[in-house]
Formats: C-alpha cells, sequence, structure tokens
C-alpha cells in the first residue's frame, strides 16, 4: 500500500534536493517531493484497520466488495509483515522495526474482534 501521494492524486512524488539552501537552523539536506512513496511500511496497515473500524462505527460500514479487498490486503500482509521496511520515521534504509509488528498485531486483533470471518482462517 502506498503511503503517500499528491494533493492531486499522483503516485510518483520524485525527490529532489535544493543543496543551494539550508533548512531551520541551518539543517541539509533541503528536499522537496517525497521519496516515502517507494518506501515499504508496514506500519500502515494497523492504521487502516482502526480507521476502518471507526467508520464502520460511527459512519458508513464497509461494503461487502471493500471487505474483501481488505481480506486480500491482509492476507499479504500475514505473508510480508517480517520485511524490513522503513516505518513511520521514514528512515532511508530498511531495518527490522517493532512499530510494525505492533501495528500487524493489532490488525489481526480489529479484525478477529469485529469483523466477520470465516472460522478455518481464525488463528
Amino acid at each position: 500500500m502506498q503511503v503517500v501521494y499528491g494533493i492531486d492524486g499522483r503516485q510518483k512524488l520524485d525527490e529532489h534536493s535544493l543543496d543551494p539552501l539550508s533548512g531551520y537552523e541551518n539543517s541539509r539536506p533541503v528536499r522537496i517531493g517525497n521519496a516515502a512513496y517507494q518506501q515499504l511500511q508496514l506500519d500502515i496497515y494497523g492504521e487502516m484497520m482502526v480507521s476502518i473500524y471507526l467508520a464502520n462505527k460511527y459512519g458508513d460500514a464497509i461494503s461487502y466488495a471493500g471487505w474483501r479487498d481488505v481480506q486480500r490486503i491482509l492476507d499479504w500482509l500475514g505473508k510480508n509483515w517480517q520485511r524490513p521496511d522503513a516505518g513511520i520515521w521514514e528512515v532511508r534504509s530498511s531495518l527490522p522495526l517493532e512499530g510494525k509488528q505492533i501495528a500487524a498485531r493489532s490488525a489481526r486483533t480489529l479484525l478477529l474482534l469485529h469483523f466477520p470471518i470465516p472460522i478455518g482462517q481464525r488463528q
């Protein structure tokens, strides 16, 4: 799942350094764009599930087709959650971060507690 998009919906947000400029308190580099669009950030899936839960509780319920999409995404997460990722901190290299483990477990807990799942798939 891509974690950031342009305000106009564009997916590619190439990042460029503006070397002649210094940032706040002379911090460098100053960048425009956002390379995070290419990063794997597994912690976002926990946020996704919290958003779905809150929308179901206080707004419109998720459709059956939408729920099938969520199940497909969580199936992918179940197979990939241990991959090194950039996490919410958007580090420039992939690291084994703890936040994704918490997010993945939170997503699974919300799934089991609040949404229908075939009994054979519960673990």
